[in-house]
């Protein structure tokens, strides 16, 4: 896979965390990129995977991170490793880093919720 660390450095100065979303649903056109962007990650990290859903709510309800809930998230991406993989916190952290550059190059608001097991 090809970094495309020109774009995703002008994200980083564009990307701001955002807690509150106006449940806009994301366009069809967004979510084919952001699965294609996923499976690409995914060819090229073994052992990690971002999974994208349309239904927040369920996973927001109730859970209040240390800067407050999240509320009106349109969709919800999980970055999965595979636990017996020695090195899964950096491939997963990979992951989530590349996915959320992306995102943020596409002009959408993101926000980190993490747990681990």
């Amino acid at each position: 896979m090809q970094i495309p660390e020109a774009k995703w450095y002008d994200a980083i100065f564009r990307r701001r965390s955002r807690r509150q979303f106006n449940r806009k649903a994301l366009s069809q056109e967004i979510v084919n990129h952001l699965l294609d962007f996923s499976r690409e990650l995914e060819k090229n990290i073994d052992g990690a995977r971002a999974v994208i859903t349309s239904n927040s709510d369920k996973v927001f309800r109730g859970a209040i991170g240390s800067f407050g809930k999240i509320n009106g998230a349109p969709a919800y991406v999980a970055f999965i490793g595979n636990m017996e993989d020695l090195y899964v916190q950096e491939k997963v952290g990979y992951i989530g880093e590349c996915f959320i550059l992306e995102a943020a190059f596409l002009g959408l608001a993101t926000c980190r919720a993490g747990t681990s097991t």
